[in-house]
């Protein structure tokens, strides 16, 4: 179960404030297809902070988003394995995927206009036995390739020990992260959210209407 705002804070432990370098924030891919993606695509347009990924984290991102519109659309298609395999249910996915494509090329796009791509191979050989996940590797090679101290933000806390402090970098929960940020830039909060509301308002006068 997800820790409230309130214990992520407590656990975020004033001691450690110093450790939020904001010019060196690494975005792990729970974050980038989070709900807030947005707010801090936007933050960091607006040089509230600097973004990081790599080049690894742009094919997971790719990947990621690939696998939850299938997952959305056979739970929305009742998909079993029994009817998996149905031709009406396969054409349906592929449409899907290909009006997906755009939306996915698009997200990266704006990524990469507002983060800094760094070499995570240039980690390789520091000591990362602590992961139990392979995949997490080149993530955190990331957040310390951009520089230490710095910043790992993510929302998979299964993987990563939120609140601490692991090869230099503090790991930071989205809700942490931006909780700080609000902080620091007063103002903040009211500016990204406004920026927010008219990308996605911009987004749906876009959108093709379904026939009913």
């Amino acid at each position: 179960m997800p820790s409230s705002s309130r214990e992520e804070e407590t656990r975020f432990h004033p001691s450690k404030h110093h450790l939020m370098v904001l010019d060196r924030v690494t975005l792990d891919t729970s974050i980038l297809v989070g709900p807030m993606s947005l707010e801090f695509a936007i933050a960091a347009r607006l040089r509230y902070y600097r973004g990081h990924w790599s080049n690894w984290m742009v094919s997971e991102f790719s990947r990621v988003r690939t696998e939850m519109i299938i997952q959305r659309a056979k739970r929305e298609l009742g998909v079993t394995g029994e009817n998996d395999d149905d031709e009406l249910i396969q054409g349906e996915i592929e449409q899907r995927l290909r009006r997906s494509r755009a939306r996915v090329n698009a997200a990266v796009d704006d990524f990469t206009r507002v983060f800094t791509n760094v070499n995570y191979q240039a980690a390789e050989g520091v000591d990362l036995s602590w992961l139990k996940d392979e995949y997490d590797i080149p993530i955190m090679q990331t957040a310390i390739a951009v520089g230490v101290p710095g910043v790992l933000v993510t929302d998979n806390s299964r993987d990563f020990p939120i609140g601490e402090v692991r090869n230099g970098v503090l790991i930071v929960s989205g809700s942490m992260f931006m909780s700080y940020l609000y902080r620091t830039y007063p103002e903040s909060q009211a500016v990204i959210t406004e920026y927010a509301e008219d990308r996605r308002g911009a987004a749906r006068e876009r959108r093709p209407q379904l026939p009913p």
